[in-house]
C-alpha cells in the first residue's frame, strides 16, 4: 500500500469533516444564544446544505481512494509474484468490480446514516433547548451544554453504541476502508497467480494492539488450502486483526520448496482464543498453527 497516498486520503477527509464541524458549531451557537423560530429555521437550512456538500465531497474522495487502492493492491501482488516466479493461472477480473461496488455502497450507506444521526441529534437538542428556556434553562445547563462543549453538534452514535466526533470517525473509516480494499485486491490477485500464503506486517500508522501482535511476521493461508496454516478468515475473527483502525496488512510470501521456520506458529492470547470460540472456531489449541 502507498502510505503517502493513504495519509493524504485521511488528511483530506478529516479536513473536510473538521471544517463541517466548525461551520455547524458556529451556526448552532446562534440558536443556543437565541432559540427563536427564525434562528432555528436558518440553522436547519444551513445544516441541510453543509451536510449535503460534505457527504458529496467525502464520498467522492473515498471512491477515488477505493479505486486507487484496488489498483495498488493488484499491482503490488503482481510485482511480488513475478519476482517469485509465479504465473497467472485463473482470471478473476470480475472480483475487483464487485469489491469496488460493495465498498462504495457501504461507504454511501455509512455516510447517509451519519448525516441522519447528526440531524436527529440536532433536532432533539433544539427541542430540549426550547423546553429548557421555558424552564429557566435548568435542563439546558445540566445536559445539552455539557455534550455540546465536548462534541459540538456533529457527534453521532455508531452501531456498537460508541459516541464519535465526526472527524475522528472519518479518519478511522478512511484508514480502514483503504487498507481493506488494498488487502482484498492483493488477496484476489495472489489467488489468481496460484499463491495462497501471505505474511502479516504492521504499517505503523497507529500503535499495535495486544490482540494483533501475535500475527506480526506470521504467515496465513488465504483460501485454507495450505494445511497447517491459520486462515485469513480465522485471523480476522481473532479480535481486531484487519478491522477498524488496524494497521496490519500483508505481503506475498514465497511458497515451497522452503518455508521459514515457525512462520505458521502463532502465540495466540487467551483473548484471541475467546474471540475465535465466540465466532465458531473450535479446538483452537489442537491446531497445528497454535503455539502456546
Amino acid at each position: 500500500m502507498d502510505k503517502k497516498e493513504l495519509k493524504q486520503d485521511i488528511k483530506d477527509n478529516k479536513t473536510l469533516s473538521k471544517e463541517l464541524e466548525k461551520a455547524l458549531k458556529d451556526e448552532f451557537e446562534k440558536v443556543i444564544d437565541n432559540p427563536t423560530d427564525k434562528n432555528i429555521k436558518d440553522y436547519k437550512e444551513a445544516e441541510d446544505a453543509l451536510l449535503a456538500l460534505w457527504i458529496k465531497d467525502v464520498y467522492s474522495n473515498m471512491v477515488e481512494g477505493i479505486n486507487e487502492n484496488i489498483q495498488n493492491g493488484k499491482s503490488s501482488a503482481v510485482e511480488q509474484l513475478r519476482k517469485k516466479g509465479f504465473k497467472k493461472v485463473v482470471d478473476n477480473s470480475d472480483i475487483y468490480t464487485e469489491l469496488a461496488n460493495a465498498k462504495k455502497q457501504l461507504i454511501k450507506a455509512d455516510l447517509e446514516k451519519i448525516v441522519a444521526n447528526i440531524k436527529a441529534n440536532t433536532r432533539r437538542n433544539i427541542a430540549e433547548m426550547r423546553d429548557a428556556f421555558i424552564l429557566q434553562k435548568k435542563k439546558l445547563a445540566s445536559g445539552f451544554l455539557n455534550t455540546f462543549k465536548k462534541y459540538g453538534v456533529t457527534y453521532f452514535v455508531d452501531r456498537r453504541g460508541a459516541k464519535w466526533s465526526l472527524a475522528r470517525y472519518i479518519d478511522m473509516a478512511t484508514t480502514t476502508t483503504m487498507a481493506s480494499v488494498n488487502r482484498q485486491a492483493f488477496f484476489a490477485k495472489s489467488v489468481e497467480w496460484g499463491n495462497d500464503l501471505v505474511k502479516v506486517y504492521h504499517i505503523d500508522i497507529s500503535p499495535e494492539c495486544d490482540l494483533c501482535k501475535p500475527f506480526t511476521g506470521k504467515v496465513l493461508s488465504i483460501t485454507g488450502k495450505t494445511k497447517g496454516y491459520m486462515t485469513v478468515d480465522e485471523a480476522s475473527q481473532s479480535g481486531h486483526l484487519f478491522s477498524y483502525n488496524c494497521d496490519h496488512d500483508v505481503h506475498a510470501l514465497e511458497l515451497a520448496p522452503v518455508k521459514e521456520e515457525n512462520d505458521n506458529k502463532i502465540a495466540l492470547t487467551d483473548k484471541n482464543i475467546e474471540y475465535l470460540k465466540k465466532n465458531g472456531f473450535k479446538n483452537i489449541k489442537k491446531k497445528k498453527y497454535y503455539e502456546g
